[in-house]
C-alpha cells in the first residue's frame, strides 16, 4: 500500500540529528523500565529477545541491551539509526538494527517475547494503525508482551486542520503534524488490539506538554 506518511521520517531524521531537537527524547520512560526489569526477574534476559519498533534517539532499546536481553530496533529514519549506531560503538552492547516501515516489518513469525513502541504506532491512517498491530501480533510470541503509546481524541490537537482518513488529522500549521496523525478512543483501541489481551489502559497527558493526550497500553498474547 503507499504510505500517507510516506515521508514523515524526513522530519524525524532531522531531529535525531539535531543534539537540541532529541534531547527531550533521551531518557527512557519509567513504565518501559518497569517492564525490562519485571521480564528480567521472570526469565534469564538472554533467554528473552525484544524489538523497540520506532527505535528513534535509543533510549529504550539501549535499556533493553544493558538489561541484557537479545535486543532488536527498527525505524524508518536513517539518522536514527545512525545515533543508534554511534552510541553502541562507545559500548560492547549488539543490537540488531533495520531499516523498515512498521506496516511491513522484516522478522519472522513469533519471533519477539517482548515488543514496544513509544509514541510511534499512531503516525499514519487508521489502516496503517491497524496493519502496524497487526505486524506486532504476527511477530509476538505466545506469552510475549506488547507495550505501546497511541493518541488520545481527548488531544488538543485532535479535529485541527484537514480529516484525510477515519480519525486521521493533518495539521499543516505544526511541526509533526503536518504529517498524518491517527487519534483514538479506548473503544478504537479495544478494535485494534483485538486479539491480544489488554493487561492495563491508561489515558494520560504528556509531561510538559498541556493538552497532550495519550493513551498508554499494555497487552499479552495468549
Amino acid at each position: 500500500m503507499s504510505s500517507i506518511n510516506a515521508n514523515a521520517h524526513i522530519f524525524w531524521d532531522t531531529q535525531w540529528a539535531d543534539p537540541e531537537a532529541r534531547k527531550s527524547w533521551q531518557v527512557p520512560e519509567s513504565r518501559a523500565l518497569h517492564t525490562i526489569a519485571k521480564l528480567c526477574e521472570q526469565r534469564a534476559p538472554d533467554a528473552l529477545r525484544s524489538l523497540d519498533l520506532g527505535c528513534g534517539a535509543g533510549r529504550h532499546i539501549l535499556a533493553m541491551v544493558t538489561a541484557g536481553i537479545e535486543s532488536y530496533g527498527c525505524d524508518a529514519s536513517t539518522s536514527s539509526l545512525d545515533l543508534v549506531s554511534e552510541q553502541l560503538a562507545q559500548t560492547s552492547q549488539v543490537i540488531r538494527l533495520s531499516q523498515a516501515n512498521m506496516t511491513s516489518l522484516p522478522y519472522q513469525d513469533k519471533f519477539f517475547d517482548y515488543v514496544l513502541s513509544w509514541n510511534v504506532l499512531y503516525h499514519g491512517s487508521r489502516q496503517e494503525l491497524n496493519l502496524a498491530v497487526s505486524e506486532v501480533k504476527r511477530i509476538l510470541s505466545q506469552g510475549g508482551l506488547f507495550e505501546a503509546t497511541f493518541i488520545s481524541k481527548r488531544n488538543s490537537n485532535f479535529g485541527k486542520g484537514v480529516e484525510i482518513d477515519v480519525h486521521t488529522w493533518i495539521d499543516s500549521s505544526q511541526d509533526d503534524k503536518a504529517h498524518a496523525h491517527c487519534y483514538a478512543n479506548k473503544a478504537d483501541l479495544e478494535e485494534i488490539l483485538d486479539g491480544l489481551r489488554i493487561i492495563e489502559i491508561e489515558e494520560y497527558e504528556q509531561k510538559n506538554y498541556a493538552g497532550a493526550w495519550h493513551w498508554y497500553i499494555k497487552a499479552q498474547k495468549d
